[in-house]
């Protein structure tokens, strides 16, 4: 059994992935092939990407473990794909438009040597678009954190939404496949973070060692994306029992809010993307009620209709109000 599958879900991402594999590849086959391999799990059955890879990579005598599905399984059943395939102990996934730096693998191969009950690792990562907007030489390291129930919460905080970043996420597979997962979702990974929260050891590294490729500039899909993420991190806290109490209402209160604040972006969605964030939201139904009903009312009622309620329901309000004597 070998120490680490890089597990990269791709659907249509040919030329980035082929970018992403010039920077993966050469760190395999020069120093990890007996403790690495690579799994690349395909969601287009009309795909000629492993054709592709062997015109690219000619010379390259890393095996490629290549699965193309017969048909699209979505996100999540994709990312389960991978986790099948996978022979290692820990499963580290890539998306297929990231870019990596040049110690990416053998950082994460350290940490993983060097912590023998770690179940799950977070990196963190820069932004950029076309070309990555900073150096990594340029960085001063800093020291790993393990996540525990006194810092958890403190820890989160600081991670900000770094879980929803797929290729930020490392796993142990042993691990991830004891959580029952039957949700059809989107988040499927932080899903995995949230239930291993509290009860494994999770270490963060904040030295960053990814570039995340922004993704639509296009407002409305990068709200969508924000709206998934704390729906998916309520789904989370609500189905794992984690963390300490007072953290875990903390979190539960903070995505409430979150969420609160920008279902108004609903309306400015398309009828697509507005189907896709309700289809996520409406399974909180049952646990969040009534922010749910707060979310599909704003994203219905015309904004002035909204407005001039929420002025009635302010005046009704100070009017009840006990008056000082």
């Amino acid at each position: 059994m070998k120490l680490l599958t890089i597990g990269i879900p791709t659907y249509k991402s040919h030329s980035t992935l082929i970018d992403l594999l010039r920077d993966l590849l050469p760190q395999i086959s020069k120093d990890h092939l007996d403790v690495c391999e690579v799994v690349i799990s395909d969601n287009d059955p009309e795909s000629n990407l492993l054709e592709i890879i062997h015109n690219n990579f000619p010379n390259e005598k890393l095996f490629i473990n290549y699965n193309k599905n017969l048909n699209n399984l979505g996100y999540d059943l994709n990312l389960l794909r991978l986790v099948e395939i996978s022979k290692s102990k820990f499963i580290n996934f890539l998306a297929d438009d990231e870019r990596i730096s040049d110690d990416y693998l053998s950082s994460l191969i350290k940490i993983l040597t060097e912590n023998d009950d770690v179940d799950a690792v977070v990196r963190n990562f820069f932004p950029f678009k076309k070309e990555p907007l900073e150096k990594f030489s340029n960085l001063e390291s800093e020291e790993l954190l393990t996540l525990n129930q006194e810092n958890c919460y403190e820890v989160l905080k600081e991670l900000g939404q770094k879980y929803s970043l797929v290729s930020a996420l490392t796993f142990r597979i042993s691990a991830i496949r004891e959580i029952n997962f039957v949700r059809a979702t989107n988040f499927i990974h932080y899903y995995w973070f949230f239930c291993l929260m509290g009860k494994s050891t999770i270490i963060y590294d904040p030295n960053p060692h990814i570039y995340f490729r922004i993704g639509s500039p296009n407002f409305s899909q990068s709200r969508l994306r924000t709206l998934i993420v704390s729906a998916g991190a309520l789904h989370a806290l609500t189905d794992a029992k984690i963390l300490n109490s007072g953290a875990r209402r903390k979190l539960i209160k903070e995505h409430q809010i979150y969420l609160f604040n920008l279902s108004k972006e609903l309306r400015y969605m398309n009828t697509f993307e507005r189907i896709r964030a309700l289809r996520v939201y409406l399974p909180l139904l049952f646990s969040q009620p009534v922010l749910i009903f707060i979310v599909i009312s704003r994203s219905i009622v015309p904004s002035y209709l909204y407005r001039a309620l929420k002025l009635a329901y302010s005046r009704i309000r100070s009017h009840l109000k006990p008056r000082d004597s």
